[in-house]
């Protein structure tokens, strides 16, 4: 068969050939997004971010980034004095181009290391955090977030390691549909890893997260707990929350999960839900209500070890 030539210059055997886009009524993809790198050594602020003009700061390289344009920043190793905000930044990407020891360590002269304000889809792989006295070290507020290969470090007086609490004013940021996944949260001062329901008028709590294959070592406070907000909140802290494959390091610890907390709403820890499965717990004595506090609660303990072996907690729930 010859090639055919066609008006708008497609050749083919026969049959016209087209790429995709709006020749078949599809919209051509998005441009894929930007690459920006941190350099915190020899970048300067007054660059524009490329690998040969790294910006200083992960804040400049935030400030330079596309919402919803799936821009990426790469962040060399090094210390960053600075509290990372990023605000109405959808579908960014924050990732240390070294994991292990080569993290990038964020560490603010005061406050919180990072906070991720009505941004949807954010993800942060590979970063170390660590906050000042009297704050938590990040605080999560956007949906859709994931966090992979972090560390969250404590400190004498932190508030928390990681928080993952919605907006008080807008309910499309309830910290929700996220993971949290092969991360370590160590030395936390109080209670590591904390779901919480929204401040009025908002009051939303979080739904549909997943906590999974993480690491807890001797945090103060609990290794993941709930907490109701300093005013308003509706029902439910999380609700179908799946914590699985995690290993609570700590030995025979007081309390390791503390998941009953009620908000300011009438039999509300009833709606604290989820699966808590497949779990290792450093304990040696018996796991009890106390240790696994759902008391109240629609949680359910399916599966889980200690060094006795496998443990079912169908009383933990009464």
């Amino acid at each position: 068969m010859p090639f055919t030539n066609f008006q708008n210059g497609a050749t083919s055997f026969g049959i016209p050939q087209f790429g995709g886009g709006p020749w078949l009524g599809v919209p051509n993809p998005a441009t894929p997004g930007k690459v920006l790198f941190v350099d915190g050594t020899n970048g300067s602020d007054e660059f524009d971010g490329t690998a040969e003009h790294p910006v200083q700061t992960i804040q400049q390289a935030v400030d330079l980034s596309t919402s919803g344009a799936g821009d990426v920043i790469l962040v060399y190793p090094g210390t960053y004095v600075e509290t990372v905000t990023v605000t109405s930044k959808d579908y960014v990407t924050i990732m240390g181009v070294r994991s292990g020891y080569g993290r990038p360590d964020v560490e603010p002269a005061s406050g919180r290391a990072l906070f991720v304000d009505n941004s949807q889809g954010v993800v942060v792989r590979s970063l170390r955090f660590r906050a000042r006295a009297s704050a938590v070290a990040v605080r999560q507020e956007g949906n859709g977030f994931l966090y992979e290969d972090c560390v969250f470090d404590g400190r004498t007086g932190d508030s928390g390691l990681l928080q993952l609490v919605g907006d008080a004013t807008d309910d499309s940021f309830t910290a929700s549909e996220g993971a949290v996944v092969n991360c370590l949260f160590r030395d936390g001062n109080t209670d590591a890893l904390i779901m919480q329901h929204a401040d009025a008028p908002n009051g939303v709590g979080t739904t549909h997260n997943q906590i999974l294959y993480n690491r807890f070592i001797d945090n103060t406070g609990d290794d993941i707990a709930t907490a109701a907000g300093a005013s308003g909140g509706g029902a439910g802290i999380c609700q179908d929350v799946v914590i699985y494959g995690n290993q609570f390091v700590s030995i025979d610890k007081a309390v390791y999960l503390d998941m009953d907390q009620a908000s300011f709403s009438g039999g509300d820890e009833a709606t604290n839900s989820g699966l808590i499965s497949g779990n290792y717990f450093g304990d040696d004595a018996a796991l009890d209500a106390t240790k696994i506090d759902i008391s109240g609660t629609s949680f359910r303990f399916v599966g889980n070890y200690n060094a006795i072996g496998v443990v079912d907690g169908s009383t933990f729930d009464n």
